[in-house]
């Protein structure tokens, strides 16, 4: 094992002497621009990164779920028939309402 994973593992450790029972996960960010854009929400927000990543996964599912779910009442309405704005007009220009 190397260094680094053996100071991983110390850190670990004394993360679950210091929280039993508390689950230990890390999350490895490797992208400089993700990692900068993490930090500078944490700045903004006057938290950690932990809990701006955190904020920000929870904000983004948030909205995909409202999206799925307007594309669902979307699909749940009667639809018009109407394929093209051509169906709108007659062959006059006039509208065919």
């Amino acid at each position: 094992m190397s260094l680094c994973c053996d100071r991983l593992g110390d850190s670990i450790s004394i993360l679950e002497t210091a929280y039993p029972g508390v689950a230990i996960m890390g999350l490895f960010i490797r992208d400089d621009t993700v990692r900068e854009l993490a930090e500078r929400l944490a700045e903004a927000r006057h938290t950690t990164v932990t809990e701006a990543v955190r904020w920000a996964l929870e904000r983004e599912l948030e909205r995909e779920s409202r999206i799925r779910e307007s594309w669902a009442r979307l699909d749940a309405m009667p639809r018009s028939g109407i394929t093209s704005d051509h169906d709108l007009y007659d062959d006059d220009g006039n509208p065919a309402l």
